[in-house]
C-alpha cells in the first residue's frame, strides 16, 4: 500500500513538473485564444512546447487557433517559430480534445533566396556618403579629444553621395600646442560601403 502511494506521489510530481515546463516554455503573452476556446489553453501551451523541442524551432514567438478548421472537440493550432537565422515560419498542428499529444500537419518551408534577392540584401547594407561622413567625424572627434582648442569643418563637402564602394574625405582641422601656437592638420578618412572606417591625422603642409 505504501509503495503504491509513493509511486502515485512520484507520478503526480512528474505530471506537475511537465505541466510547469509546458507552461513556461513560451514567454507570457505570445499565446492567444478567444474566450470561446480558453478551455483549450493547456493544449495550446503543450503544442507550443512540442514545437520548441523541434530542431528547427529555436523560439516560439506566437500561437493561436485556426477558427475555420477547429471545433469544440478538435483543435487546429498555428505556432509561429523563429529559426537559427531569426527567420519566422509556421507549424500547423491538429490536437483532438481527447488526445495526449498534438500532431504536426504542416511545417512552412522557406525557399532559398533568388540571386536577385541576395543582390538586394547586399545593396541594402551599403552606407551612403552622408553616413560615411558622420562616421569620419565621429572618429576624428575621438582622436582629437586630447588636443587643445580644436577647430574643424563639420559640414559635408559632398552631400548626397550614394552607391560608392568607398568614400574618401580630407577634413581640415586646427589645434593649439601647449605654447598657444595654432597648428594645422588634416583628418584623412576612408569609409567602405559596409561601414568599416579608418582615419589618420596628418600635419597639413
Amino acid at each position: 500500500m505504501k509503495r503504491l502511494q509513493v509511486v502515485t506521489l512520484i507520478a503526480v510530481a512528474l505530471s506537475l513538473l511537465l505541466l510547469s515546463i509546458n507552461t513556461h516554455a513560451v514567454k507570457a503573452g505570445r499565446l492567444w485564444l478567444p474566450k470561446k476556446y480558453q478551455f483549450a489553453m493547456v493544449k495550446l501551451e503543450n503544442t507550443a512546447y512540442h514545437a520548441e523541442t523541434s530542431e528547427r524551432c529555436i523560439e516560439v514567438i506566437g500561437g493561436k487557433i485556426d477558427h475555420s478548421k477547429s471545433s469544440m472537440d478538435n483543435f487546429h493550432f498555428v505556432i509561429t517559430c523563429r529559426d537559427s537565422k531569426r527567420r519566422s515560419f509556421n507549424m500547423v498542428y491538429n490536437y483532438p480534445a481527447d488526445a495526449g499529444q498534438p500532431e504536426l500537419l504542416v511545417e512552412q518551408k522557406r525557399p532559398e533566396p533568388e540571386p536577385e534577392e541576395l543582390l538586394e540584401e547586399e545593396e541594402a547594407i551599403r552606407i551612403s556618403g552622408d553616413e560615411a561622413w558622420a562616421l569620419c567625424l565621429d572618429i576624428l572627434e575621438k582622436k582629437s579629444k586630447n588636443m587643445i582648442d580644436v577647430l574643424y569643418v563639420d559640414e559635408n563637402p559632398t552631400p548626397g553621395l550614394l552607391d560608392q564602394d568607398e568614400y574618401h574625405y580630407t577634413i581640415p582641422l586646427e589645434a593649439k600646442n601647449p605654447s598657444g601656437s595654432r597648428l594645422r592638420y588634416n583628418g584623412v578618412c576612408q569609409s567602405l560601403a559596409d561601414g568599416t572606417t579608418t582615419l589618420s591625422i596628418k600635419v597639413r603642409k
